[in-house]
């Protein structure tokens, strides 16, 4: 029998059974959970059947049918506890807590965790074609967790999700004017996969020589609002050879405060090479050319730097990318100081470059920038070579160690060895994150 998600094999329970076999047989083969709460709501069942214990109820459950409310949680018999075989810990405790609610023109899916690092970024949601169902997906650096929900009536094509007590997955209904008599089933789905979305060029613009800006919009169906740090995947077929590559997420502008992202549309930066397969095919692509996205991954997450007061940011090329939605977070919403130091070989190669004077200007007091070359033109005035322990002594010099975050990224050579330094400088490891 089932008892709040908990399965136990009470065969050798049943003779010291108080109430008798007969009463312990009302729940055999099935979920017990209301029975029990009837008459033993007190008793610590978890303890007295510890040795029955057999594993996790495995939910397939169906929303019952509810004329007139408008507003209930799932109704998962007992205490309305959502208890899902293998999903990890979130805050401590293995489950989400899912229900539901609803207004005439809307169905509202909660998603409810202890865990403080849920956010409506670790969504993503995909309403099937005839609208009829919806995946919902938790992506986080810790796990990741799927959902199929199968919904009672048609939605239409629209989703928002917001955080208040819990999160809030926002669904229009495709005949509004009426509360629906159910809600329809859910189920956790495993094992996780990256889902697939077919993304539409919106726009392409140079912001060097050879690394294009690039404006995807998602389907008009899905919900995905990339965290800070986070990559996508893009993926092709090139002569019957499927290749799949992470790009970062940027942002559309540095420079203003009010530049962002939305669940709908995302930027990424990708470095064109002569020799390099899929970025030629990315590089090709026009405005209205659609290519295969699979949703994010993430390492990164923002509460790494949040009680530190410096930020040093070590990037080489391209690997910028994902420092840029740091900087400008830390910029623009904290009052944290953020050194940049940035590796390239020429003066052109250099990302935004512009536009970091632009910040520097504006940030005078918070914000520096050095500028390394590595194959420099003659005229050049500012900083050259490689990385070495010199010049990142010469960077630190300004903070002090210990309330100071290092983040690294670049070509592998360059952060393996930038790494190395670090470590060598007595760097903690702990203050330390590289993108790879």
């Amino acid at each position: 029998m089932a008892i709040r998600g908990y399965v136990f094999n009470v065969t050798r329970y049943m003779e010291y059974h108080p109430g008798g076999e007969s009463e312990l047989m009302r729940g055999v083969g099935k979920d017990a959970t209301s029975l029990f709460e009837e008459v033993h709501r007190w008793v610590n069942f978890e303890s007295m059947l510890k040795a029955c214990f057999i594993g996790t109820l495995i939910p397939d459950f169906t929303i019952p049918k509810q004329p007139k409310s408008t507003s209930s949680l799932l109704s998962v018999p007992g205490n309305n506890l959502l208890k899902l075989p293998g999903l990890g810990k979130i805050g401590g405790k293995q489950y989400f807590n899912v229900g539901f609610k609803q207004t005439e023109e809307e169905v509202i899916i909660l998603f409810q965790s202890d865990s403080l690092e849920t956010s409506v970024e670790n969504f993503v949601c995909n309403i099937s074609n005839d609208g009829l169902s919806m995946h919902v997906d938790f992506i986080s650096h810790k796990q990741s967790l799927s959902y199929f929900i199968k919904l009672h009536k048609q939605v239409k094509a629209s989703i928002s999700i917001v955080k208040r007590e819990v999160i809030e997955i926002a669904l229009k209904k495709a005949e509004p004017g009426s509360l629906w008599d159910g809600f329809g089933s859910c189920k956790h789905t495993q094992p996780f996969k990256n889902r697939l979305l077919s993304c539409t060029l919106i726009s392409k613009s140079n912001i060097t020589h050879d690394t294009l800006q690039l404006h995807f919009r998602l389907p008009e169906s899905c919900h995905m609002l990339t965290p800070m740090g986070a990559h996508v995947f893009f993926q092709a077929s090139i002569e019957d050879i499927l290749i799949r590559r992470p790009y970062t997420v940027a942002l559309p502008c540095i420079t203003e405060s009010t530049c962002a992202n939305d669940p709908n549309n995302f930027y990424t930066l990708i470095k064109v090479y002569e020799t390099g397969a899929l970025t030629k095919v990315i590089g090709n692509l026009s405005p209205g050319d659609e290519i295969s996205v699979a949703t994010f991954e993430i390492k990164f997450h923002i509460g790494l730097i949040s009680s530190f007061s410096n930020i040093l940011l070590l990037a080489a090329g391209t690997g910028f990318t994902p420092m840029v939605r740091v900087m400008h977070h830390c910029l623009f919403n904290t009052d944290k100081k953020v050194q940049l130091g940035f590796f390239n070989k020429k003066e052109l190669d250099i990302l935004w470059r512009n536009d970091l004077k632009t910040l520097k200007a504006r940030f005078y007091s918070r914000f520096t920038v050095d500028h390394v070359l590595s194959q420099p033109d003659q005229d050049w005035s500012g900083l050259k070579g490689r990385v070495s322990i010199p010049l990142l002594k010469e960077m630190l010099s300004n903070f002090q160690i210990d309330t100071t975050f290092v983040l690294v990224c670049g070509p592998t050579p360059f952060t393996t060895l930038t790494l190395k330094f670090l470590s060598d400088m007595k760097v903690k490891s702990s203050s330390v994150f590289a993108f790879t």
